[in-house]
């Protein structure tokens, strides 16, 4: 029904569209021919007058324009015809659509019926939660591995999903972090997830941090997991300009390596009403809103 309305909408438009491409014609011929009667009767009545005063051979001529303003009469009655008949032929082509096109009442029942049905489909299918969709994964799924940002963090993560562990050092540094992921087992069907480097940012250099880093990447190559991802030391208030530039070179070198060896990098730099007073430890809004960012990007890796 939907595609015989469209259908029988396009063709009124394109009548419509011929019947006032046809009118203008018809306009336009009008009033062409009628500025050339009015030009050609002036012109014939001035040799009428011009013949009644001079020779013969004078009103001779002028019988001969007035001749000729009836032969474009004629030509121009014709023309009249022709156009009225093509009007009259674009209007039965009018006529017949509208006969096939639906009343209002029987719009309206066509649109209440598509309705219904739509709601009807929508109704007998359920949408599958993500919780049911994953019931059968375990808890370490993703296991979040980090220093003390990681402790309310992965709190939130745990309260959203069943599939989330998380293990917080406190005071935990890149070295420290490395060597708890060398005690990790082979697991195909784990997501790591690490949030370190903030505790080196202050004390070392960014050779040095790098170096730790690149160290950090190679053990996680070294154990089978899912996918790795490697968190960016996020934005703090506690530091001088001199180390938040250091902070940004960190970050973008640590882009860089994890793309190089195929691991994958996440960029959290909360705003300010984000943190504590302390410019280091995220509030309660900051440890969600970190806790969601981890969470939207690992779902793209579940299997």
């Amino acid at each position: 029904m939907k595609l015989q309305v469209q259908l029988m909408d396009d063709r009124l438009k394109i009548v419509e569209a011929a019947v006032d491409e046809r009118l203008k014609i018809v306009e336009a011929a009008v009033k062409s021919m009628a500025a050339e009667l009015k030009e050609l009767g002036t012109r014939v009545e001035e040799g009428l007058k011009e013949a009644s005063r001079e020779s013969k051979e004078t009103a001779s001529t002028a019988k001969v324009s007035e001749t000729v303003c009836v032969d474009k009469i004629g030509v121009l009655g014709k023309t009249v015809e022709e156009l009225t008949s093509s009007v009259t032929a674009v209007e039965l082509a009018v006529n017949e659509v509208r006969e096939q096109w639906p009343t209002p009442n029987e719009w309206k029942t066509a649109v209440n019926a598509r309705n219904c049905k739509k709601m009807t489909k929508a109704a007998t299918v359920k949408k599958m939660s993500f919780a049911e969709k994953w019931k059968n994964k375990s808890a370490e799924t993703v296991v979040v591995l980090g220093d003390s940002l990681v402790r309310g963090v992965g709190q939130h993560l745990q309260r959203d999903s069943h599939m989330f562990s998380f293990n917080s050092i406190s005071g935990a540094r890149i070295e420290t972090v490395k060597e708890e992921v060398e005690k990790l087992d082979n697991k195909d069907d784990r997501h790591l997830v690490l949030v370190v480097g903030t505790n080196n940012i202050k004390s070392e250099g960014s050779e040095i941090i790098r170096a730790r880093y690149e160290q950090l990447v190679s053990k996680c190559k070294n154990i089978r997991n899912r996918a790795v991802t490697l968190v960016g030391i996020p934005k703090r208030y506690d530091l001088n300009d001199y180390l938040e530039s250091r902070r940004l070179g960190v970050n973008t070198y640590l882009k860089e390596i994890c793309q190089s060896n195929k691991i994958e990098y996440l960029e959290y730099d909360p705003v300010r009403a984000r943190m504590l007073r302390d410019g280091l430890h995220l509030n309660a809004v900051g440890q969600d809103e970190m806790a969601r960012k981890i969470f939207t990007h690992c779902k793209a890796f579940l299997v």
